[in-house]
């Protein structure tokens, strides 16, 4: 009896104990990492708000969330939020960059495709890794050269497939959702990418102005107060207008980028919309090229020959 108290004293109990403190444990550890995060997400956004007066100083902040949002990735693996915040940190940064700048745009580019690619290991069916991955690549092929580019279209386009069948619901505040995200990138996807039939047969994707307008729309009715969903429908309809001769989606596109313009503020973050929505009203075609940021151009020849050797 004596050595049975023993062995339950010695070695029963303090397992007990240990299992019992073990939930507690995590539980402090979660809470730490909560924290954490919730620390994060705060310079994050203070960040953002650097960028009307000190952009300089809002990529070397981006910068260090982007060492926080890491080094917590690293200690729960198996979690991609960290890994998709982080992933936005590094797109923001090649965003605000210098365009001359390019090696280390490419850089930053490539950076967030990986991390959102490494969220998506850690969970299969996180939408915003999709869409953050989606976004990382398609800055790298306009970065790089976007005919070359074209060769990823079709895991791009899965990416938003998969993003919008899973109808995610996380939002960063009253104007930025993932869904809305999703469907404002599917948007300049189906519209800047060339709606040539042999592309489809090559790679699995292909262009669609119809495609694109619905989701501009869809965007903008999730959002209403984005401006870079208003622009973003205006372009679709001029680009509608011009390539597909549709006088009366023209005039639509003409007129909501002239009402966006008498109602121009003098924010920094929205200056480039508004500089993009006079280019447009100059010269309509050029809708059909807006990337959200710069204005791209397919040659037919070289996409062929790029789609054909892979390369």
């Amino acid at each position: 009896m004596r050595a049975a108290a023993v062995f339950l004293s010695s070695t029963i109990l303090p397992l007990l104990a240990l299992l019992q403190a073990a939930p507690a444990a995590a539980s402090a550890q979660a809470g730490r990492i909560d924290t954490r995060l919730e620390a994060l997400r705060d310079q994050e956004r203070a960040a953002y708000e650097m960028l009307d007066h000190d952009p300089d100083a809002a990529v070397r902040a981006w910068s260090r969330v982007a060492d926080g949002y890491e080094e917590l990735a690293a200690s729960r693996p198996d979690d991609p939020t960290a890994f998709w915040r982080a992933a936005r940190c590094r797109w923001f940064v090649g965003e605000i960059l210098p365009v001359e700048k390019k090696r280390e745009r490419l850089a930053t580019y490539t950076a967030a495709r990986e991390l959102a690619g490494r969220g998506i290991e850690a969970d299969p069916e996180c939408a915003e890794c999709m869409l953050w991955k989606f976004i990382a690549m398609g800055r790298v092929a306009t970065t790089r050269s976007l005919v070359t580019g074209m060769r990823s279209a079709s895991e791009m386009a899965a990416l938003l497939e998969r993003g919008l069948a899973l109808e995610p619901t996380h939002r960063d505040g009253a104007n930025n959702s993932t869904l809305g995200n999703l469907h404002y990138s599917s948007a300049i996807f189906y519209r800047v990418l060339p709606d040539w039939a042999w592309l489809g047969w090559m790679i699995g994707v292909r262009g669609d102005k119809e495609r694109a307008l619905a989701h501009a729309r869809t965007a903008l009715e999730l959002h209403p107060g984005r401006l870079d969903y208003r622009v973003e429908v205006a372009s679709q309809l001029l680009c509608l207008g011009t390539d597909g001769d549709q006088r009366a989606r023209l005039e639509e596109g003409v007129r909501m980028l002239e009402e966006l313009l008498e109602q121009r503020g003098s924010s920094l973050r929205d200056d480039r919309q508004y500089s993009a929505a006079e280019i447009m009203l100059e010269s309509p075609p050029k809708s059909c090229g807006y990337t959200g940021v710069d204005w791209v151009e397919i040659d037919a020849h070289s996409a062929r020959a790029a789609a054909e050797s892979g390369d």
